[in-house]
């Protein structure tokens, strides 16, 4: 969660408005939080989906996201927060996400979430192929 001008939002800001949406039904939480976060909402999860991309194709979709804001502004992104401005940083994260930080996931749900249903997803796959393999679990 950013605010403007590319600032994180602390946990504490972003936690509770996490934890209220676990408490409710049929949610989808996506996207990279602390350890100690992550862990409650896997605790709380019905079922694991995991979208695994490939490293390639997280790259060219994160340039293609850059492309596509110079020509229309993601209604999402703050005003002030171009996605050009951290396209570097962006780009760090993405490999520093595959390298460390997926692995992890990974052994965390093996190790403490092995008896949540999990299912995973190609992430090659279209936004629209994904979507109907998401509502064909309900």
């Amino acid at each position: 969660m950013f605010k403007p001008g590319w600032i994180f939002a602390t946990m504490e800001e972003i936690a509770p408005v996490l934890d209220a949406r676990v408490q409710e039904d049929g949610w989808i939480i996506e996207g990279y939080t602390e350890e100690a976060q992550r862990r409650r909402i896997l605790a709380a999860a019905e079922r694991i989906v995991l979208l695994e991309t490939p490293f390639e194709i997280c790259i060219e979709r994160a340039v293609q996201r850059m492309e596509e804001q110079k020509k229309a502004p993601n209604r999402f992104t703050q005003e002030d927060c171009s996605y050009e401005d951290i396209m570097d940083k962006h780009l760090e994260f993405i490999a520093h996400y595959q390298e460390t930080l997926h692995p992890g996931i990974l052994r965390m749900i093996d190790e403490e979430f092995s008896a949540t249903p999990r299912v995973v997803l190609d992430g090659r796959l279209s936004v629209e192929a994904l979507c109907a393999i998401v509502k064909s679990l309900r």
